[in-house]
């Protein structure tokens, strides 16, 4: 659960980032928590349905765009 609860901090920040970068308007973006409809897929249905390559090239994916930002943050510093 731990796990769980960090993944989705860290998606709904990074959703808040892409939402604010795309619009603009981050005084008008309401909060995203963990009660948001972006919860509400049952991630079971999404691996049976897909093939087992198709989700490991989603995780990589998203591993590498998490060290992208990791990397573009430290830059920043």
């Amino acid at each position: 659960d731990m796990v769980t609860s960090a993944f989705r901090d860290i998606v709904c920040d990074e959703y808040q980032k892409i939402r604010q970068s795309t619009f603009g308007i981050s005084d008008k973006i309401s909060e995203t928590s963990g009660d948001d409809p972006l919860w509400e897929f049952n991630s079971l249905d999404v691996i049976c349905e897909s093939n087992e390559r198709e989700y490991i090239e989603l995780m990589t994916e998203m591993e590498r765009l998490l060290h992208e930002d990791i990397a573009a943050q430290v830059i920043k510093r």
